[in-house]
């Protein structure tokens, strides 16, 4: 991710064909959004939920993980302000290294 962005998403073999998904939030990701946190209560989340691109890390049930998913935020300018939101739908009982 740069500047708050999905850019680029390298999935290994494994993770492709364990149905592994990285991606932006699309229409059948919308029930995602907003599922476990509380609609914004502060300036800082209000701002998060307008600018947002959200990505979504999908896992599908009975699904095992050998390695974690590692996500890289990088900024390029100093003083800019980026609203990164990542939802992670670990499907039960999917199985990653860091639910264990």
């Amino acid at each position: 991710m740069v500047d708050g962005r999905l850019i680029d998403v390298e999935l290994s073999d494994g993770l492709q064909a364990a149905g592994v998904r990285i991606g932006r939030v699309g229409e059948a990701d919308q029930e995602l959004l907003g599922s476990v946190a509380e609609p914004p209560a502060d300036a800082l989340a209000m701002l998060n939920d307008a600018f947002a691109d959200p990505v979504v890390v999908q896992v599908p049930a009975g699904r095992t993980l050998d390695a974690p998913i590692v996500l890289r935020h990088h900024v390029t300018r100093a003083g800019g302000a980026v609203f990164p939101r990542l939802v992670v739908d670990v499907v039960r009982p999917a199985r990653s290294p860091s639910s264990t």
